[in-house]
């Protein structure tokens, strides 16, 4: 029988930026994100992973290094993640490559620091000021973070951006059991091959926050604004491959959930066999409307958990579907998970309001 170990979300998280190469990250402890640092300090030289004084040199000491050819990651959570907008804002003007791990608690603020709360999506999909839009990854397993971060890594490298990756509370702290998994770094590997960094021969390098021009210059001229920016915008596919899981079940209802929400999802929906399918989108930006447009057709009715205040990830479907009238809304915020037999007295409602 083939082994199977334990394993926790930031320990995924660690153990798949390794295997993309990550060579570079710098933090600032902060729960729930804390022990991927942790993790990868004990495998980086002492001066690759570096505890900052606070979020935002974490994020600006990660842009200097990965614009000095270093593949790097930062982990953060809700609080840092704000402090982190400006430096990401950086990374876009300067086509940096980066990946920032977010680990959401509740908020706002310090919040309950050790509870759980899903609440960062509009901040995430926001990305910034200045028209930014960076990929956000949310997986919703520990398997998945295996399987996406080297995604968001691909991404990064391939496009010159900054990419966000979603997790939570409970996905990062809780324990999983499951197969080894071996990661191909190779298109990561590749996708870095074509960059051009500082030290290069023959080659000149100015970089700054600032609009430039074609040139490397910088510019406020409407004509090179219009090439430039539209040329950011429009280097991120619309689709991501993996972007959603769909666990078929049933077409009378669709419960719609990210993160660890999938968890009491499975354990409820399977009160209801033949009746109710499960969705978990794993990449929220682009948001795989294409995908979804047959997924969310063949079903009758759509009930969306979210574990925040504002129903965020209600939000979400509803700019891109305007089957409004479909969509069934659960909320919790409390610092506490989704848990099965709530879940399942959710569905049974929204089965018997016909």
């Amino acid at each position: 029988m083939e082994a199977r170990r334990l394993v926790s979300g930031s320990q995924a998280v660690a153990e798949a930026a390794l295997a993309c190469g990550c060579d570079f990250t710098a933090g600032y402890p902060i729960s729930p994100a804390t022990g991927v640092f942790e993790r990868l300090a004990r495998h980086l030289p002492v001066d690759r992973a570096v505890q900052t004084e606070d979020e935002i040199a974490a994020v600006d000491m990660a842009i200097g290094a990965s614009y000095a050819g270093a593949t790097a990651l930062v982990a953060t959570s809700g609080p840092g993640l704000s402090l982190m907008i400006e430096g990401i804002g950086l990374a876009f003007a300067t086509k940096t490559p980066l990946v920032i791990v977010n680990g959401q608690r509740s908020g706002p603020s310090t919040g309950m620091p050790t509870k759980h709360e899903q609440s960062d999506l509009a901040l995430a999909l926001a990305g910034g000021h200045g028209d930014v839009s960076a990929p956000v990854f949310c997986p919703s397993s520990v398997e998945e973070i295996y399987s996406d971060l080297p995604a968001a890594f691909h991404a990064a490298e391939l496009y010159r951006t900054p990419v966000l990756f979603l997790t939570d509370l409970g996905l990062m702290l809780a324990r999983t059991s499951m197969h080894p998994v071996t990661i191909d770094a190779t298109p990561i590997r590749t996708a870095k091959e074509g960059r051009v960094i500082p030290s290069m021969s023959g080659k000149t390098f100015h970089v700054s926050g600032n609009q430039l021009g074609a040139t490397g210059i910088p510019t406020e001229m409407a004509a090179q604004r219009r090439e430039q920016f539209g040329a950011r915008l429009k280097i991120i596919p619309s689709e991501l491959l993996s972007s959603l899981t769909y666990i078929e079940g049933g077409e009378e209802l669709l419960v719609i959930g990210i993160g660890s929400t999938r968890g009491a999802v499975e354990a409820a929906v399977a009160n209801f066999p033949g009746r109710v399918s499960a969705l978990f989108p794993r990449v929220l930006k682009p948001f795989p409307t294409k995908a979804l447009v047959a997924l969310l057709a063949r079903h009758k009715k759509h009930l969306i958990l979210d574990a925040n205040a504002t129903g965020q990830l209600l939000q979400i479907f509803r700019s891109h579907f305007a089957c409004h009238e479909r969509f069934v809304s659960r909320l919790r915020y409390d610092g506490e998970p989704f848990m099965p037999a709530e879940v399942a007295k959710y569905i049974a409602e929204v089965l018997a309001n016909d």
